[in-house]
């Protein structure tokens, strides 16, 4: 199955995905190819290192939206801000994070309606009447006590980089609202303020359409389940740099399917809905996987992967879930070249708890708890593979085989992924300044060996740039077909199909999505270029 030629294998997927049916499709969660979706997460922001993060948010429909958009700290996944957004028809969104003394806040010009209808009312640095912080500032209250996951992490300092998600909870249908929130010819919705009313923590559902109260699908109610159709991009800027990294968020669709005339919503300032965890998310995935090359070991065929799950936290990490991470990097000194890798995993908080020791089999994939008495999270091994532009890889002892394009047997001394959004910096220094960043400066195991080790040259030093280096490729490998240790980096669904055939269906990998940012700097002419570059993946599904 894995060397059909290229019309045959188009027309094993075609079968596979007739095989599945209307149902199967439509009504299982699954990473949308075309960029459109239900849910967006976008893997990464930053005010860190005088960065700033911009980021927009665009409804493709002739329909009216809410959205949920949170905004989530990197080290383990604590909301520090969330807000409810409403979309007219067409309608796109713009905001900006920025650092503060302290933290980070969300700025915006944009004339969309939010709920709260004052959240950007509040001048930068000034307290309210209250003492609280202003609205649109990033908060630490979810990570501090009586929520505190860690007392070494407690500070609004934790609040810069982090990534966001945007989940449509459902379409406007009364006129009355949908009238609110519609543009007039000046680009200003009629009445924001009105909003309020509708998104209250302590409204009730109302019993008359148009009547104030908690959007609600009951009969009269204001609101059907979401249909998708948002897109999104962000850019890490950096004015004093002169640079600028424009990224897209994976879209996710199928994600919300619920009972007969269900729908998502929460209002402002709710937790919820959970990505993974809230009620009417389905809990069946659709995973099409590409297969392994002639030769590679195991063989992985190819086709549409549906798998039922116990909850629809394991089908949504399903649909993310990637046994290996492939990029480039680029360190050369003569351009001042740097790397950082950025990988997020958007689940992981819902498999997860805090304190030490592994998770129980319901918390795979991921193989310990978010540490609350030392600082170093909750941390996975991954096994690493780098190779020149020339084949030079890794050095190793005399006789030590390093297999290509499966990773290694044993896992890099050191080479850890213990946050929710991490950054591998390659080389001495990193790009974007994170404090979630895991540099790859470390020895490495031999193949083969768990005692004995290379020298361990530094990544910076001259060895590895006539060895391995500069510039080339690499990639970080999961699962326990890459590691044998790392066996909790799988999970096993109910049942599953590929191509319509009952398989096991186990997912091999952790729930992973990222992109790699690199510059080059011209310091002769003082200018400064850069460059984004999405991560290739692979599956494991057997």
């Amino acid at each position: 199955m894995n060397t059909f030629k290229k019309k045959s294998l188009h027309a094993a997927v075609l079968a596979g995905l007739a095989a599945l049916g209307a149902a199967g499709t439509a009504n299982a969660v699954h990473i949308n190819p075309d960029g459109l979706g239900q849910v967006l997460v976008f893997p990464y922001y930053t005010v860190r290192n005088g960065n700033a993060t911009a980021m927009s948010i665009v409804n493709t429909t002739s329909l009216t939206k809410i959205v949920k958009v949170r905004f989530l700290e990197g080290k383990n996944s604590r909301e520090v801000l969330d807000f409810n957004l409403f979309l007219s028809p067409q309608d796109v969104w713009t905001g900006v994070v920025i650092p503060t003394a302290a933290g980070a806040r969300l700025e915006t010009g944009d004339n969309s309606c939010v709920t709260p209808s004052d959240l950007f009312g509040n001048a930068a640095g000034v307290i309210r009447t209250d003492g609280t912080l202003p609205l649109n500032d990033f908060k630490n209250y979810t990570y501090i006590a009586p929520t505190a996951d860690n007392t070494a992490f407690g500070t609004l300092d934790r609040t810069r980089e982090g990534y966001m998600e945007v989940l449509e909870m459902g379409v406007i249908t009364n006129v009355i609202i949908t009238g609110y929130i519609k543009h007039n010819s000046a680009g200003v919705p009629a009445n924001c303020g009105a909003l309020d009313a509708y998104d209250g923590l302590s409204q009730t559902a109302p019993t008359t359409a148009g009547a104030a109260g908690r959007f609600t699908s009951a009969a009269g109610g204001h609101i059907t389940p979401p249909v998708g159709g948002q897109f999104g991009r962000a850019s890490i800027l950096n004015s004093a740099a002169g640079s600028n990294y424009a990224y897209e968020p994976t879209a996710v669709d199928g994600w919300w399917v619920g009972v007969a005339g269900s729908n998502a919503y929460f209002p402002s300032g709710d937790l919820n809905p959970n990505i993974s965890l809230s009620a009417g998310i389905s809990a069946t995935s659709n995973v099409f996987i590409t297969g392994t090359p002639t030769g590679v070991v195991p063989v992985i065929p190819t086709g549409v992967v549906t798998a039922n799950w116990a909850s629809s936290r394991d089908a949504v990490s399903a649909i993310f879930m990637r046994d290996t991470v492939a990029n480039e990097f680029l360190t050369d000194a003569g351009t001042v070249s740097k790397t950082d890798w950025v990988i997020t995993m958007p689940t992981k908080k819902n498999h997860i708890l805090v304190g030490t020791g592994v998770p129980a089999v319901g918390g795979r994939p991921f193989s310990n708890n978010f540490a609350d008495t030392t600082p170093t999270g909750a941390c996975d091994a991954y096994t690493l593979g780098m190779y020149n532009r020339e084949e030079g890889t890794l050095s190793g002892a005399p006789g030590v085989i390093l297999p290509s394009p499966r990773p290694p047997a044993v896992s890099a001394v050191g080479q850890l992924l213990c946050w929710e959004a991490n950054v591998v910096e390659f080389g001495s220094t990193g790009l974007l300044g994170s404090n979630n960043n895991f540099r790859l400066l470390n020895g490495f195991d031999v193949f083969g060996s768990t005692t004995a080790t290379t020298t361990g040259a530094a990544f910076a030093t001259l060895s590895r740039r006539v060895l391995q280096g500069p510039n080339g490729w690499a990639f970080l490998g999961f699962g326990a077909t890459a590691l044998p240790s790392q066996a909790q980096q799988s999970i096993t669904p109910l049942s599953a199909t590929l191509n319509g055939v009952a398989v096991p269906g186990i997912h091999f990998g952790l729930p992973i999505i990222g992109t790699a940012f690199h510059n080059y700097t011209n310091t002769g002419v003082a200018s400064a270029y850069g460059g984004v570059l999405p991560h290739k993946f692979t599956r494991n599904i057997q």
